[in-house]
């Protein structure tokens, strides 16, 4: 695939050049967030309003607007999970990491998120 160089970063492009999302996908992981100032940034050089570049990066979950850990931890909070115990699991992985659910820690190692489903396994605690 075809690549072109944005903000100091390859980010592959396709026959209608580079989308907003590959671009978000090149600048979180280079600095697992997307920094405000990076946003800016791509707008003018993707020649787009920012807001259409915020748009996409509140629209997916997977992107994040603040620093997060090293380390994501996930868990689910759907029906499957919730009637397992997934909410006791999910305080103590915050008691163990020192982290509470949403925030990252201290030392920017670990991240704890709940998300509503993982998928269809409900065979699985978390």
């Amino acid at each position: 695939m075809k690549k072109e160089v944005i903000l100091g970063l390859e980010v592959p492009s396709g026959p209608n050049g580079v989308t907003i999302v590959a671009l978000l996908q090149a600048i979180q992981e280079k600095y697992n967030y997307l920094p405000e100032e990076l946003l800016s940034k791509a707008a003018k050089e993707m020649e787009v309003p920012l807001i259409d570049i915020y748009s996409v990066a509140k629209f997916y979950k997977s992107f994040s607007l603040v620093p997060k850990g090293r380390h994501r931890v996930v868990t689910c909070t759907g029906t499957a999970c919730h009637v397992r115990g997934s909410e006791k699991i999910t305080e103590e992985i915050s008691r163990i990491l020192g982290v509470e659910v949403d925030s990252t820690s201290e030392d920017g190692e670990h991240s704890l998120e709940c998300v509503n489903c993982v998928g269809p396994v409900p065979w699985r605690l978390l």
